[in-house]
């Protein structure tokens, strides 16, 4: 009896893990420009750059900027962990130190994703990163290289 109870809540829990998992795809952070930029790829170390203040300009003698999406903080932290390699108080300082130091113009935020995809729209030469489903909403948007992915 007692073995058969086990078995019964053995399988409840199943049911109740098979029943509750997300049916959604993995969860990408994905580069991105607007479509018709002149950018095709930008290199992992010229986008930590950007995300830092420095200047980088394309092969095309293009001058790249860059846009920091902090919509959410799941997105920001992975953003940190993965492009920059620093922790928030970590990227915060260097970019006031660079600020400070050398005048360096610290990236623009953008706390609503609208706001970034219009802002990403009306400059070619302007990069920020975002969830692939919210890439997936814009009309106007290129990936130009995944970040992360889950």
């Amino acid at each position: 009896m007692r073995l058969q109870c086990q078995i019964l809540a053995g399988m409840q829990l199943c049911v109740l893990f098979l029943t509750s998992a997300p049916a959604t795809a993995d969860h990408a952070v994905v580069l991105v420009a607007r479509s018709d930029s002149p950018i095709e790829t930008v290199d992992p170390l010229d986008v930590r750059k950007l995300y830092l203040g420095f200047s980088v300009r394309t092969e095309e003698n293009l001058s790249l900027r860059a846009a920091t999406n902090q919509s959410e903080n799941r997105l920001f932290e992975i953003f940190l962990q993965d492009v920059m390699a620093m922790s928030a108080r970590s990227y915060d300082r260097r970019l006031l130190t660079l600020t400070l130091q050398s005048g360096r113009r610290r990236p623009d935020i953008y706390r609503n994703v609208g706001e970034l995809t219009d802002a990403l729209g009306s400059d070619p030469n302007l990069i920020s990163f975002m969830w692939q489903e919210d890439f997936e909403k814009a009309d106007n948007l290129k990936v130009l290289r995944v970040i992360w992915k889950e």
